[in-house]
């Protein structure tokens, strides 16, 4: 394998099928893989595993299935796999923002990645690495609401981040840090409620 990756410079071209067939049968609706059933998904995950360690110029797709494989592992409740895969999606993120730092996607892209290992984080117990992990998504979140003020996705991300902020504020017993972030997190999404039922959002992504 080793030697093939070595002598075809096109792989990542001739993996395209493979890799856009993975991100689409490893999708998920929240708590259950909606792409494949689970012994497949197993096997499709070990497969995105492979292309992500191999192919190593980093571009979107390959971000995407960090996010997939790790979020298939939290699923199962694999919380070591769903570590190691939201952490490659974490540096893949930051290698795509610094490749070009004024792409807003990117930049969401890495503010969820942190969303993710903070969830991580919570799952096994640890509050402070969850809760600096919440931070750095609430941060990149308040700089694209900041600059994309009517960007739906970035008006939830900022509410989702500061539920996250708020609910480990919670349970660290925090309860006036908690309770200014929960306030927050309404407020945007009441503005993302009366926003959308007048179709403000419609062809103003950005």
């Amino acid at each position: 394998q080793e030697i093939v990756r070595m002598k075809n410079a096109e792989l990542r071209a001739d993996c395209e099928v493979l890799v856009d067939a993975l991100i689409e049968n490893l999708n998920y609706d929240g708590e259950s893989i909606t792409g494949a059933s689970y012994e497949e998904a197993i096997v499709f995950s070990r497969y995105a595993e492979f292309l992500i360690a191999k192919l190593e110029i980093p571009d979107i797709k390959l971000y995407m299935l960090c996010e997939r494989a790790g979020n298939f592992y939290r699923i199962i409740g694999n919380l070591s796999q769903a570590m190691e895969n939201f952490r490659l999606g974490n540096a893949l993120s930051k290698l795509l923002l610094a490749q070009a730092p004024s792409n807003p996607d990117y930049k969401h892209g890495l503010a969820i990645s942190y969303g993710k290992l903070g969830g991580i984080y919570t799952s096994l117990g640890d509050l402070g690495q969850a809760l600096d992990n919440f931070e750095q998504f609430n941060r990149l979140e308040k700089e694209l609401y900041s600059n994309y003020p009517r960007n739906a996705n970035f008006i939830n991300g900022l509410a989702a981040s500061s539920s996250n902020v708020g609910d480990t504020h919670r349970m660290m017993g925090n309860l006036d840090k908690a309770l200014t972030f929960f306030e927050e997190s309404s407020r945007l999404i009441r503005e993302l409620y009366e926003a959308s039922s007048k179709n403000e959002f419609k062809n103003r992504d950005r």
